[in-house]
């Protein structure tokens, strides 16, 4: 649970980082860059532990508890704010990955099903009839053909 909330603690310190200083930027490549840092180091800093010793000196107190003879039973707590807050996370957790899945699957099925052409260089042109924004994914482009003219 500890690493957890510091894992989620760096992400948001990188995030309001970039909404404060970078999300207007033009340089996608730096801004691409600076995030995925941000989930390596989310990655790994809550496995650094920074011991700090403290001298502690235990002193002796004698108590004496007088027993009446009544024994007290430990009630336990039905509400458990860990276990809630840890269940709400992984429901999430899945939630965004079923998500993230099914958006993978539909961009491959997008690469499938439409025309390819292959310009000069390393990138890939894929047409579509779809009425999407155009968009790149690694070496992919893809574009509708009958939203632009061909000097755009």
């Amino acid at each position: 649970m500890e690493y957890l909330l510091k894992a989620s603690v760096v992400i948001f310190i990188f995030y309001i980082c970039y909404k404060l200083f970078l999300h207007r930027e033009t340089f996608f490549e730096s801004n691409r860059l600076f995030l995925l840092s941000g989930l390596i180091i989310a990655l790994i800093f809550p496995f650094i532990v920074i011991p700090i010793y403290i001298e502690y000196v235990p002193t002796v107190q004698n108590f004496i508890i007088p027993y009446d003879g009544i024994t007290q039973t430990a009630v336990e707590d039905p509400f458990n704010f860990s276990q809630m807050l840890l269940a709400v996370y992984s429901v999430g957790t899945v939630f965004f990955l079923i998500k993230l899945v099914m958006e993978f699957i539909s961009l491959l099925l997008l690469f499938k099903k439409h025309t390819v052409f292959k310009k000069k260089g390393a990138y890939t042109f894929i047409e579509t009839n779809k009425n999407v924004s155009p968009f790149s994914f690694f070496k992919y482009i893809v574009y509708n053909k009958n939203q632009f003219n061909d000097i755009e």
